[in-house]
């Protein structure tokens, strides 16, 4: 489907992507095509390596450097194919958290998408992507909400911080929150009395999201409840 000896069409490289791991033999040729000019070709290059996986390894530099593309979508195209390829390996999520840093606020969003995505129980992520969760946790956004579900009890979110999420102002962000504390076990039981309050919130989907969530408490929120 790829000659290295000229540009893969772009029916090509979404072919390569579509036929998977089995393609790792185009992965040179789409390391090259990165440096195409035309932004929805490298999206797709991005996508297409990413579906190879583990097999593309070789073009984890190229995809590092990509990241610093002047398209937002090739960016984080580039870190999803990041996350994909070494899935599991804390260099490579690391790499693809330092998208996390850009003022940027769509790609954070999809970057934190990805991570949540890649993350596994196993990983361990550096103490650098921690502090960017934390601090990113504190603004008012919702994918760093899904993140801290990812990491379920390792997310270094302080109650306060958590329990700032549960009264912002934003009822998407409300109801964001109510939805991931049930995974939250070690820092969720202190915010119990602020999820009750919530229950009893003007704004239906509100109260639904944090009766919900003080059920997927268990018998941690028995002694709330009572």
């Amino acid at each position: 489907l790829i000659d290295r000896g000229s540009a893969p069409t772009s029916g090509a490289v979404r072919a390569v992507g579509e036929v998977g791991a089995s393609a790792a033999a185009a992965g040179p040729a789409l390391i090259e095509a990165l440096s195409h000019p035309q932004a929805m070709y490298r999206e797709q290059v991005a996508d297409a390596l990413g579906k190879i996986g583990p097999g593309a390894a070789d073009a984890v530099p190229a995809l590092v450097q990509a990241m610093k593309d002047a398209n937002p979508d090739v960016r984080w195209r580039c870190a999803a194919a990041i996350a994909t390829i070494g899935s599991g390996d804390s260099g490579c999520i690391a790499a693809v958290a330092e998208l996390l840093k850009l003022e940027d606020a769509y790609v954070r969003g999809r970057v934190g998408e990805v991570l949540s995505r890649a993350l596994g129980s196993s990983v361990e992520l550096d103490k650098s992507l921690n502090e960017v969760l934390a601090q990113q946790a504190q603004g008012e956004r919702i994918w760093p909400l899904a993140f801290a579900a990812a990491l379920g009890d390792r997310a270094p979110l302080p109650v306060e911080t958590l329990t700032s999420l549960l009264l912002n102002e934003k009822r998407t962000i409300r109801i964001a929150a109510c939805r991931v504390f049930g995974k939250l076990a070690l820092v969720a039981e202190p915010c119990l009395p602020v999820l009750m309050g919530l229950a009893k919130d003007d704004d239906a989907a509100v109260a639904s999201a944090a009766i919900e969530a003080i059920g997927d408490l268990g018998p941690r929120a028995a002694s709330a409840v009572q």
